[in-house]
């Protein structure tokens, strides 16, 4: 019979390229809407800040009160180290050896303060941000008499002390700090 036409089936190549088609055309204009529709989202961390300085007052050339501000926005474990050197009336340091033992302190380490196996002086107490510790000591008098004067540069060190026993305890051992973490967030000597 003329004029009658089969209706073939698709080739199933044709049917799967269609179907492709068809779905990345659904997806690439779902993106596009979401691009354009979407707002930006901001981020609102923020890194906290350590840090800490220095507090002191002199007595002529007695150093005296000395402790430690947490001048960072989070509250802070904080050491001391004690460095001691010999000046001339310039100021320059001299080739004579300096150790603490040419000081006389009073009130050295008190009732806030231990001295570790790595001669720091640690804090036992976290500090909250803009708070002093106690005092380190209340006065420190040069004992020998060479001709020289002392130096005592007192450097100090912070680090976090937010965030409970296990992360305290996390950031010492990163700083390397030789101390331990008590189940009360106060530190103590290993």
């Amino acid at each position: 019979m003329r004029g009658k036409h089969e209706m073939k089936s698709p080739k199933p190549h044709i049917l799967l390229v269609a179907v492709a088609l068809i779905a990345a055309l659904t997806v690439g204009g779902t993106i596009a809407w979401l691009a354009v529709s979407t707002n930006a989202v901001e981020n609102t961390f923020q890194a906290s800040h350590v840090t800490s300085e220095v507090s002191e007052t002199f007595d002529g050339n007695v150093k005296t009160n000395v402790s430690i501000k947490n001048t960072g926005d989070i509250d802070a474990y904080i050491r001391v180290a004690l460095v001691p050197t010999w000046q001339d009336d310039s100021g320059n340091a001299v080739a004579l050896p300096a150790s603490l033992d040419d000081l006389a302190f009073t009130g050295l380490t008190g009732s806030d303060w231990f001295q570790g196996r790595d001669g720091y002086y640690y804090c036992k107490e976290p500090i909250a941000p803009n708070d002093d510790t106690g005092y380190l000591f209340t006065k420190a008098a040069v004992k020998t008499a060479n001709g020289y004067h002392m130096d005592l540069q007192i450097l100090c060190d912070a680090i976090q002390a937010k965030g409970g026993t296990a992360a305290g305890t996390a950031a010492v051992v990163a700083a390397g700090w030789p101390v331990a973490v008590n189940s009360d967030g106060m530190l103590s000597a290993n």
